[in-house]
């Protein structure tokens, strides 16, 4: 979501958790913050400083950069760690890296929304949106047309069978077997074609995987500025 004027909403007691590799970037999401009416924000330079905050200060908001630097740990398995262990803290990841690739590993990894680094993104206005529980996309693509923009899932292992069966089935979500006659396929083989996607995406059930990818389409659609 985008905005055209720096927010000034009222003040704020959450605490905000914001985890960059650069202290620049950091000193520079803190004073946004603040004059956005925030008074508790917490910086975090590393994966270990970040994760004793969350412990101590338990941040309604943990705003998350993928890549940490030199660090071994990513980002995201920071996001994973507050999923696990501070379910009542929400995630956001806030990024430069905007690929299709990485919304989805972000969603994936449990991020309720995806931020890109940028002047047009009012960052407590973003913040204190997810605090009212209020998202800013508006989904208006349909299901068939997200599913087929599949290229950032060749990272995954992910083959053109494998690519067309799903954007076959968004269409209208036929049973297996209606789903086989139209590709020209055997049930049990494309049911065994469905698990090799599972597995890939590391996701239970066709459902899950829908749910990711949905997710991620919101996330791109948060990440656009307005014209």
């Amino acid at each position: 979501m985008s905005s055209h004027a720096n927010y000034t909403g009222k003040q704020r007691s959450e605490t905000v958790l914001v985890l960059d590799d650069k202290s620049r970037f950091l000193e520079s999401v803190q004073t946004k913050l603040k004059r956005g009416g925030f008074t508790n924000v917490l910086l975090a330079i590393d994966f270990n400083t970040a994760k004793t905050l969350l412990e101590t200060a338990k941040p309604a908001v943990a705003l998350v950069d993928i890549h940490l630097g030199k660090e071994k740990k990513s980002g995201l398995e920071f996001v994973k760690h507050i999923v696990r262990h501070a379910p009542s803290t929400i995630p956001v990841v806030l990024s430069a890296d905007r690929t299709q690739e990485q919304f989805f590993r972000a969603a994936h990894a449990g991020a309720v929304d995806f931020l890109v680094k940028g002047v047009h993104v009012d960052i407590p206005r973003e913040v204190a949106r997810l605090l009212d529980g209020k998202r800013g996309a508006v989904k208006n693509r349909t299901l068939p047309e997200i599913v087929s923009d599949f290229g950032y899932l060749r990272s995954f292992g992910m083959t053109r069978k494998e690519t067309r069966a799903l954007s076959e089935f968004s269409k209208d979500f036929p049973k297996i077997s209606e789903l086989a006659r139209r590709l020209e396929q055997a049930p049990v083989q494309l049911r065994k074609v469905f698990s090799r996607i599972y597995f890939k995406l590391q996701v239970t059930d066709l459902h899950q995987l829908v749910r990711l990818l949905t997710i991620c389409e919101l996330f791109d659609m948060d990440s656009r500025p307005s014209d």
